[in-house]
């Protein structure tokens, strides 16, 4: 099956009617349940209600919280392990800004006091690639170029993260 890698603060699974940036994760399990694995990556606990983590438990995902990022080597290597990446599995990759601390990400929505330091895209992007070599698709989200800082930071450093693919 593909596999969704949604590097984010939150776990986007929130359950809601009309479609919003805090229920897209939740939409794409519902509508391909069977056929699509989730990875969420950076996830803070403190920033996820109890029923939007249940409802990642309830569905085929699995959670690398922020605290665990530090060891994304180790984390990666348990996900092929137990068979969910392969170097032929197609993946989508869906960056939400929001991860990243506000010296970098001051154009969200939801701003993060203790985002995943910058180094950590450049590393997670070049063990992905010398892991996998079916990157099918790449999304970067709630980046708004009108909130970010007059030294536009947020755009540079989504450039530099695109160069390196």
């Amino acid at each position: 099956f593909p596999v969704t890698i949604n590097i984010d603060a939150h776990t986007d699974t929130r359950v809601d009617l009309q479609p919003h940036s805090g229920n897209p994760i939740s939409r794409l399990a519902k509508e391909f349940s069977s056929k699509l694995k989730i990875w969420q990556v950076g996830i803070h606990g403190i920033a996820n209600s109890k029923s939007t983590l249940d409802c990642v438990s309830q569905n085929q995902q699995k959670v690398t919280y922020y605290s665990q990022c530090k060891n994304i080597h180790l984390e990666l290597d348990r996900i092929i392990h137990e068979g969910w990446l392969s170097e032929a599995t197609p993946v989508f990759l869906s960056v939400d800004f929001d991860a990243f601390p506000p010296e970098y990400a001051s154009g969200v929505s939801a701003v993060n006091g203790r985002g995943l330091p910058w180094e950590f895209m450049y590393t997670f992007s070049k063990l992905l690639q010398e892991r996998n070599q079916k990157l099918v698709a790449l999304g970067i989200y709630e980046y708004n170029p009108l909130y970010d800082s007059i030294s536009a930071n947020g755009a540079k450093a989504i450039a530099q993260f695109l160069v390196s693919f």
